[in-house]
């Protein structure tokens, strides 16, 4: 049963294998939730809308009759590394806005005087704010097929044609792992720009990205229910681990194992990687743990503090990452939990990660 993987490389081989995954919204009692798990995008924002009307296709919807587009882009991520550099980061938004004015004006046929802003929300995530304002604010015809926002199920008139007249638009732009993600609304005439411009900072305020695909399921129910506990355990129920809302569940294409990323920092989403594997008789718990770093490509490993009483081991490699690993056992199960960050992070997550650690509950 050899199953034990290097979880340095497990988020990058799941994202190359998978299919591209379509955009969807889910509804509480208070907002809207789009979840986009696109490759490479992987993030969520939140609506504070009555109502939102999603196309069949297209990246247009609306929200409170208002049109709002999400549209993501790839960028030169192996040249330009955006993570945990602020100036190549704005440089990178910033080139990305300017071609899209220059495909703004050739579509207008118009010279566009366009106002720009970088702001931070209250996460450290950085945004460019951007908007400018339509020539003769003419009146533009919207015409969707529309679908329910929740089911995707077509309703009984599908065809939804609105006629508007805009007088900005306004976007925010902001990185999504390996894309730049861009966020617009069209501003109408009966609207003041003011309202626009504070709606979308707003919207800004909401927005997560996860460090892998998403596991809809989990966020839904924690998103509908502010009851709901997500709770990792073995199929024994024997080992059960809490997790906690500011840790972002990731989909695993591996019964046995569990992907978690924490909330960026600077761009740069540090991760763990929980696994189990059933007792053997002849397979001792310290083999079991050699086993593991035979399997990581480790360089060397010293043992630091125990955490709740699990042995804790801090890797020594020859990169700018930092691993923790943490093993523990029962009656039935091995487990070892991997914790990824960088140098830079490391200090920042590390008390978090702990506390983590001692929530577990062993029967």
């Amino acid at each position: 049963m050899k199953y034990i993987f290097c979880f340095l490389l497990l988020f990058t081989v799941y994202s190359e294998a998978q299919d591209e995954k379509s955009r969807l919204f889910i509804k509480n009692e208070d907002k809207y939730r789009c979840i986009d798990n696109t490759y490479y995008c992987w993030f969520t924002v939140d609506f504070v809308a009555d109502t939102i009307i999603v196309p069949m296709d297209g990246n247009i919807f609306l929200v409170d009759s208002i049109p709002v587009q999400i549209f993501s882009n790839t960028y030169n991520w192996e040249q330009f590394s955006v993570k945990g550099d602020t100036a190549v980061e704005k440089e990178v938004l910033d080139d990305f806005v300017t071609q899209e004015m220059q495909y703004q004006e050739q579509q207008q046929n118009h010279k566009l005087n366009i106002t720009k802003e970088f702001f931070r929300n209250s996460k450290g995530k950085n945004f460019l704010l951007w908007y400018f304002e339509l020539p003769d604010h003419r009146d533009e015809e919207l015409s969707l097929l529309q679908y329910d926002t929740e089911e995707s199920a077509k309703i009984d008139s599908p065809k939804l044609v609105m006629t508007y007249k805009f007088t900005y638009t306004i976007g925010i732009s902001f990185i999504t792992n390996r894309n730049v993600t861009t966020i617009t609304l069209s501003n109408p005439e009966d609207r003041q720009l003011l309202r626009s411009l504070n709606y979308i900072k707003q919207l800004a305020e909401s927005i997560d990205v996860f460090g892998s695909y998403i596991d809809v399921e989990v966020i839904s129910n924690r998103f509908k229910s502010k009851e709901y506990e997500y709770v990792i355990s073995d199929s024994t129920k024997s080992i059960n681990i809490p997790i906690p809302n500011w840790l972002n569940p990731c989909l695993s294409n591996y019964n046995f194992s569990y992907l978690l990323s924490f909330p960026e920092i600077a761009n740069i989403s540090n991760a763990i990687a929980i696994v189990f594997e059933y007792r053997v008789n002849e397979f001792a718990f310290d083999d079991f743990v050699q086993r593991v770093f035979e399997n990581t490509s480790v360089v060397s490993y010293e043992s630091i503090e125990n955490i709740n009483g699990y042995a804790q081991y801090r890797i020594n490699s020859n990169n700018s990452l930092t691993t923790n690993y943490i093993f523990f056992e029962n009656k039935e199960v091995y487990c070892w939990i991997q914790f990824v960050a960088t140098q830079e992070t490391y200090p920042i997550n590390y008390d978090r990660f702990k506390s983590f650690i001692e929530k577990i509950k062993m029967l």
